[in-house]
Parts: C-alpha cells; sequence; structure tokens
C-alpha cells in the first residue's frame, strides 16, 4: 500500500497532464493511470480497515468511518476544487489534492504502526498466533 501511495503522490501530475491533451489515445492513457493509481490505495484499503478495529465492533467502525469519510470528502471536494481551480487557474489542482490524499494516507499508515513491507494483523490474531506459538 506504501508503494501505490508513492506512485499516486509521483504520477498524479502525470496524469492530469495526459487529461489535458486533446489527443484520443493520451486522454484515454491519462483515465487508465488515474484509474489504476486510484484503485491501487483504494482496494486494499477495506482489508486495512479490518485490522483496525476489535471483531465485535468491526463492521460497525468499518462502516460509521467510511460513510463520514465520503460524506465529508463525497459532498465538498467537488465544490472545493472548482472553487481553487477557478481562483487559481490551475488545472492541476485536483492532482495536488490526490498528492495531498497521499501523502495524509501514509502518515496514517505509519501512525497506526503499520510498516510498509509487512501484513498488519488485528491485535486478537496476533494473540491467537502468540497463544500457538507457547
Amino acid at each position: 500500500m506504501c508503494f501505490s501511495l508513492f506512485l499516486v503522490f509521483i504520477l498524479s501530475p502525470l496524469s492530469f497532464a495526459l487529461l489535458q491533451s486533446v489527443e484520443g489515445y493520451a486522454l484515454i492513457s491519462g483515465q487508465i493511470v488515474l484509474g489504476t493509481l486510484v484503485a491501487s490505495f483504494v482496494g486494499p484499503n477495506h482489508a486495512f480497515m479490518q485490522t483496525l478495529f476489535p471483531a465485535k465492533t468491526r463492521y460497525t467502525g468499518i462502516a460509521m468511518s467510511f460513510c463520514i469519510g465520503m460524506a465529508i470528502t463525497g459532498g465538498s471536494i467537488p465544490m472545493l476544487l472548482t472553487y481553487l481551480i477557478d481562483m487559481s487557474h490551475n488545472l492541476y489542482v485536483p492532482a495536488f489534492v490526490l498528492m495531498a490524499y497521499a501523502a495524509f494516507a501514509g502518515v496514517v499508515l505509519l501512525a497506526t504502526g503499520s510498516s510498509c513491507g509487512e501484513q498488519h494483523q488485528p491485535k486478537e490474531q496476533k494473540e491467537y498466533q502468540q497463544d500457538l506459538a507457547s
């Protein structure tokens, strides 16, 4: 997940540069790059969130955090991006917002104690594996 966040941070401006082209192949390439980048860190996000909540409240916690996050960002980001593009006359503002989200998600991964090469496990699973080992 860390590698995909790094790619989003680096390649977002490229995908938006391709989206500003007038040629069809460049537009399609920009959509493919952008879709692949977003899917690369949104896809494993649900599996990562499974490890953050205890089993009794797991689905409630995931549903609440997902719905609140989508309500805040899904409702306000289009309005905010439109305003920022209008004020700055810079069509790369959405790329900068994606870069900021990638940086924020990287900080969250580090804050939760998840290292980029190791699989994050729920607390109950770690305790279970320790009990089996002893």
